[in-house]
C-alpha cells in the first residue's frame, strides 16, 4: 500500500469560474489557471500520482499544451485514473480539505464527494471533502487564494507472484506433467516439441502422448518423418483430433524444414508462425520447451484461470498472452504453462472448480464462477 499527499494553490481573480470537484460554486471570484483551475481535483491528483511514482500534473498535463485550455480537472482525473490502472494501482479512499475564506462550501459538498467518488471508482463513504478558513491569514485568508490539500492511500493489484508460484507448485507437483512437456523432460529436441505440440491441439493429454510416441517411434527427424507418406502419419497419430489434418501438416513442415532451415527447426518465434499448422501456442511452446527461451505459452487453462483470478482482463489467447508478459516475472515465463494446465486439468476446472482445495484462493476473484465445489 502507499500513502499520497498533494496540495494546490490557485489565486482568486474575477472572471473566472469558482470550480470544486466538478462543481461549480456561485462566486465573483473563480480560480485562475490554464484548465478550469478545479483545486480540489488538482490536489487529488497530486496525491494520487506522487504516492504511485507515475509522475506530476503538470508533465502529464503541460500549461504550455493548448489541448488542456480550460478542460475540465475532472477530465484530466479520468485519465490518471487510467493510467494508474494500466499499472495495477487502485484507490482505497480519499480524504481532502479545500481552504477558503468565502463562499461557504458546505452546501456542495455532498456533490463534490458524489463526483470524486465516481471519478474514483470509490463509495461515497470513501471519500471525504471538508471546509477550512485561514481567518484572514496569508493570501487564502485574505480571500485572494484558494488551497486544497489530499491524502489518497492506494494499494498495487500485481501479483504476488513468488508466493502464488510456490503455492501452484506445492499444488501440482505430484500430479502428471502434461504430454508435452514429458516429451520435452525425456529429450529436449525442438523437433520433438513442435511434432508433439501440433499433435495436442483439441486432443485429450493421454491421447497426445501416446500417438507422439507411435510416431516418433517410426521416425524422429525431420528427413526421417519427410520419407514417410501422409496415411502413415496419420495412423501413427490416430485417433488425435482432426488427425488427417494434422498429418498432412506434418509432413509439410518436415519438407520446409529441410528445404529452407537446414533440417533444424527456427528458434524464433517469426519464423514458427510462417509453418503450416503453427499457432502462437504452438510456436511459444516451442520456444520455452524446445530451446529453453524465455516465452509464455497460452493455452485454454492459462486464459481461463489467468481471467478467473483476476490477474488480467483479455478477451482471447493472444491478449492473454500479452498481457501476463506485462505483470508476469520473466523467470516464471516458462513455468507458468506447466504449472497452470496441471493446475486447470486437477483443480480450477472449467465448470465448478475445486476452490475448497485451491490453495491460491486467496490470490483469486473468481470471476465468473457461480458454482465450486
Amino acid at each position: 500500500m502507499r500513502v499520497g499527499f498533494g496540495y494546490d494553490i490557485h489565486k482568486l481573480v474575477p472572471g473566472r469560474n469558482l470550480v470544486l470537484g466538478g462543481v461549480k460554486i456561485p462566486s465573483p471570484l473563480g480560480e485562475d489557471g490554464h484548465s478550469d483551475g478545479d483545486v480540489l481535483i488538482h490536489a487529488l491528483i497530486d496525491a494520487l500520482l506522487g504516492s504511485t511514482g507515475l509522475g506530476d500534473i503538470g508533465t502529464l498535463f503541460p500549461d504550455s499544451d493548448q489541448k488542456y485550455k480550460d478542460i475540465s480537472s475532472r477530465t484530466l482525473l479520468e485519465q490518471v485514473m487510467v493510467h494508474l490502472a494500466g499499472n495495477h494501482w487502485h484507490v482505497i479512499n480519499a480524504d481532502t480539505t479545500v481552504v477558503l475564506e468565502e463562499p461557504k462550501i458546505s452546501p456542495f459538498s455532498g456533490e463534490m464527494r458524489r463526483n470524486l467518488a465516481q471519478d474514483l471508482d470509490l463509495p461515497v463513504e470513501d471519500v471525504s471533502v471538508k471546509a477550512k478558513t485561514k481567518e484572514g491569514m496569508d493570501a487564502a485568508g485574505a480571500g485572494k487564494a484558494i488551497e486544497a490539500y489530499a491524502i489518497v492511500l492506494l494499494e498495487n493489484n500485481i501479483p504476488k507472484w513468488d508466493t502464488i508460484v510456490s503455492l501452484l507448485w506445492k499444488q501440482t507437483g505430484k500430479s502428471e506433467l502434461p504430454s508435452v512437456s514429458k516429451i520435452a523432460r525425456k529429450k529436449r529436441d525442438p523437433f520433438r516439441v513442435l511434432v508433439s505440440t501440433m499433435i495436442s491441439l483439441r486432443t485429450k493429454d493421454e491421447v497426445t502422448l501416446t500417438a507422439s510416441t507411435r510416431l516418433f517411434q517410426l521416425a524422429d527427424s525431420p528427413g526421417t518423418m519427410a520419407n514417410l507418406s501422409e496415411q502413415e502419419i496419420a495412423r501413427a497419430i490416430y485417433p488425435a483430433g482432426f488427425y488427417k489434418t494434422k498429418a498432412k501438416h506434418i509432413l509439410k513442415v518436415c519438407r520446409i524444414l529441410l528445404t529452407e532451415y537446414a533440417g533444424s527447426v527456427p528458434g524464433n518465434l517469426e519464423a514458427l508462425l510462417t509453418l503450416p499448422g503453427v499457432g502462437r501456442k504452438t510456436a511459444n511452446l516451442v520456444l520455452n520447451l524446445g530451446f529453453g527461451m524465455d516465452a509464455i505459452c497460452v493455452d485454454t487453462h492459462v486464459h481461463r484461470i489467468s481471467n478467473r483470478t483476476g490477474w488480467i482482463e483479455t478477451k482471447n489467447p493472444e491478449e492473454t498472452e500479452y498481457a501476463l508478459m506485462e505483470i508476469l516475472p520473466r523467470n516464471y515465463w516458462i513455468k507458468i504453462n506447466e504449472l497452470l494446465v496441471t493446475f486447470g486439468q486437477t483443480i480450477c476446472s472449467p465448470q465448478s472448480p475445486f476452490c475448497s482445495k485451491c490453495l491460491i484462493e486467496d490470490f483469486c476473484e473468481k470471476r465468473g464462477v457461480t458454482r465450486s465445489r
